[in-house]
């Protein structure tokens, strides 16, 4: 019978389902809108690499990503919330379970209350571990992903495939999501974008 840490270290990803309990998410959720979404500070955002207040859609989302939101020094409740959720003992096993490895590092946190419709890529290509090759990401399903909404999608194995880029690939984006967006034109059957439920996370 194969484990998750075989199952991961074949196709890339691994799912654990109902990992975040949902008062947790729902406490996250509380915070998140009484205290970030309605503030009018400065936040750092995934998105653009920018501080920026929030600008929110026609139906109340922000529009731009938040990043590190485990290190909100003025807002403590809502770090503390997501440290629980992301430091959690439940975490902590299923991360062991999948890599072999008794301790992690939390190294970078993000937030999407909107679809940002991310170009397809490889982690690696944007951050990794020193040394490469060690770092591993979680896509916490804060509620039942619709598939209007956009799924999270990952391509099962595709974690083998060496792109071997040109120098222009390597230091330009533009080239890079070109090479990537190619590939995915030619293996539009291999897109997985699972159905995640509230509470599940996706690792890869």
């Amino acid at each position: 019978m194969n484990t998750p840490k075989d199952l991961y270290d074949v196709n890339g990803y691994y799912i654990v389902e109902k990992l975040i309990p949902e008062a947790l998410i729902d406490q996250l959720l509380a915070i998140y809108k009484s205290n970030i979404l309605a503030s009018k500070d400065y936040f750092f955002r995934q998105s653009s690499n920018r501080w920026e207040t929030n600008k929110t859609s026609a139906y109340g989302y922000a529009e731009e990503s938040f990043l590190n939101v485990h290190d909100y020094p003025n807002y403590p409740d809502f770090t503390e919330t997501t440290r629980q959720i992301f430091c959690s003992q439940s975490v902590q096993e299923a991360l062991t379970q999948i890599t072999g490895s008794a301790e992690h590092n939390l190294m970078q946190s993000m937030l999407f209350d909107l679809n940002t419709a991310t170009h397809a890529h490889q982690d690696w290509y944007y951050l990794d571990s020193m040394p490469p090759g060690h770092l591993l990401a979680g896509w916490f399903a804060l509620e039942d992903i619709h598939q209007e909404a956009g799924r999270f999608f990952v391509l099962p194995k595709s974690n083998w495939i060496d792109f071997d880029l040109t120098v222009d690939e390597k230091i330009s984006t533009t080239p890079y999501r070109k090479k990537l967006q190619d590939y995915l034109d030619t293996h539009q059957d291999d897109i997985y974008a699972p159905a995640l439920k509230k509470g599940d996370v996706l690792f890869w």
